[in-house]
């Protein structure tokens, strides 16, 4: 895996504008084939093992750039039996994040996916603001043939990351390793890197430690087995922590220690 240049670090989201040739892919992604629906994965649903335990043999995923909507941890719910906070997306036309969307084959197979995000609502993304990480455009000839789809929280479990809701590291742990992955099937030097910059509302509970942040790894969260090696996750994490922290973050020096000691 090829080591991933400083991310641009920006006071909120980036626009599009920003993103460089570091996030196009120099391996050209599979034909798409004409189809019905798209899911726009931009958590668990970026992870290949995490989406398969949903719908084994659901198709691949391409990595894709989202506008119009900004990825937030902001959705309450349960996972495991504990209260946490999943991440969600919000309606923001400035912004835009990183993740993949893939072919679902039946409508049967979108219930699937319902039932698995029951906290979410899923809503019709415009096809202008899907663009497909790779030297062309894969979707051109098919525009009016494609739908795209994206969970939105329901209002009801709209929340923010604290004490009784946190973020859990193993589900965290699920995201990067999916972002990771992708990274490396397509060759997408910064992939991970700039899924964690367009990702909000994680680095101050990350940092608060175990006040809206659990670190439960040892407590082996991830039951499904989804993760297998953390090495690579923590280097991308902490590779984006000290970026913050040398070009924004001003924080205390046992602020940092504790961190790194994670």
């Amino acid at each position: 895996m090829c080591k991933p240049k400083h991310p641009k670090i920006t006071n909120g989201s980036s626009s599009s504008q920003s993103l460089n040739k570091t996030l196009v892919s120099t391996k050209k992604c599979p034909r798409i084939e004409p189809t019905t629906n798209f899911i726009l994965g931009y958590g668990s649903l970026i992870n290949g093992d995490s989406k398969e335990v949903t719908h084994p043999g659901c198709g691949p995923a391409f990595p894709v750039l989202v506008k119009g909507y900004e990825r937030i941890f902001n959705c309450g719910g349960i996972h495991m039996g504990k209260n946490t906070t999943f991440l969600g997306v919000e309606e923001n036309n400035s912004s835009h994040f990183i993740g993949v969307a893939f072919p679902v084959k039946n409508y049967a197979t979108l219930l699937e996916f319902d039932e698995r995000e029951k906290y979410y609502k899923r809503r019709v993304v415009s096809v202008d603001n899907v663009q497909f990480l790779d030297e062309e455009d894969l979707i051109s000839q098919e525009k009016r043939l494609i739908r795209f789809w994206i969970y939105v929280p329901k209002p009801k479990f709209i929340t923010k990351p604290c004490k009784t809701h946190p973020i859990y590291q193993c589900y965290y742990d699920i995201f990067v390793d999916g972002c990771i992955k992708i990274a490396k099937q397509f060759h997408i030097r910064n992939f991970a890197q700039e899924c964690l910059q367009s990702t909000q509302g994680w680095l101050d509970p990350f940092f608060g430690g175990k006040n809206s942040w659990e670190f439960d790894r040892d407590e082996g969260i991830d039951k499904l087995k989804i993760v297998h090696d953390t090495k690579e996750i923590d280097e991308e994490i902490m590779f984006f922590v000290e970026t913050y922290i040398l070009f924004i973050g001003h924080r205390k020096e046992d602020e940092i220690e504790y961190i790194l000691e994670k």
